[in-house]
């Protein structure tokens, strides 16, 4: 989560993901962006940005049905 300070007092923190406000989500393997926004009690703001890389590197599961025998 992103923090803020200012001399007039923070209004608001928010994040953009994917044309989402939400910052918490699951992302998909490989790099999002995520661009958070601080809003001062004055209406004036500041950005800045974020990447969050998932790699996934870990094999599936398979389980095998036993051997069938047929007469």
């Amino acid at each position: 989560v992103a923090t803020a300070t200012d001399n007039q007092g923070i209004a608001s923190i928010t994040n953009d993901y994917n044309g989402t406000n939400n910052a918490s989500d699951v992302y998909p393997v490989g790099v999002t962006t995520v661009i958070w926004t601080a809003v001062d009690n004055t209406g004036n703001s500041n950005t800045c940005s974020m990447t969050v890389t998932v790699i996934d590197n870990q094999n599936p599961v398979i389980s095998c049905p036993a051997n069938i025998s047929v007469n």
